[in-house]
């Protein structure tokens, strides 16, 4: 009788790996000259928030979970950012000022990203179905800022014990 209980948790843990390894190769990151289906990006500076905002719903529209969420708004972006800027917060002044002046002229600098992020593995404990979105903006020459403008756990499950998860890092 054990040794067939083994079998059966043997089984299921492949299965879930197999299932985890399907999920994956379904969306995996962008090659560097394909553009990311999750991803709204500005290349020039002074692009309307807006532009990015819409752009991002359309791409949520067509998301299994996206698709299912309300729509992001310039609104909601502003409100974000504000909360995020007020003092005591963990961003720096230089970041701050940054997305303050997205905040007052709705408009974004040169690669600024607003991207979703639709899974989550915590220190692989846990692994979560999520509808997070990102504003990111290039801070100095080699470094940038992710500020999440909307937050949502949908759904969460252990990993078993003893690293049998398997850890997926969707990038942007």
């Amino acid at each position: 009788m054990p040794e067939r209980l083994h079998a059966m948790q043997i089984s299921r843990t492949a299965a879930f790996i197999c299932a985890v390894f399907a999920a994956a190769a379904t969306v995996r990151p962008a090659a560097a000259d394909e553009p990311n289906p999750r991803m709204s990006h500005a290349k020039v500076d002074g692009t309307p928030l807006r532009f990015l905002v819409d752009d991002l719903n359309r791409k949520a529209a067509e998301d299994p979970i996206g698709k299912d969420q309300p729509q992001l708004t310039e609104d909601e972006i502003v409100g974000e950012i504000y909360a995020a800027t007020l003092e005591g917060h963990e961003m720096n002044d230089e970041t701050a000022k940054i997305y303050r002046k997205i905040a007052e002229t709705r408009k974004l600098p040169a690669d600024a990203d607003l991207y979703f992020m639709t899974h989550w593995v915590m220190q692989e404990q846990a692994e979560f179905t999520v509808w997070w979105v990102n504003l990111d903006v290039k801070v100095g020459e080699k470094s940038g800022y992710a500020l999440r403008v909307r937050r949502r756990i949908i759904n969460g499950r252990p990993l078993p014990k003893g690293g049998g998860g398997v850890r997926i890092e969707f990038k942007k």
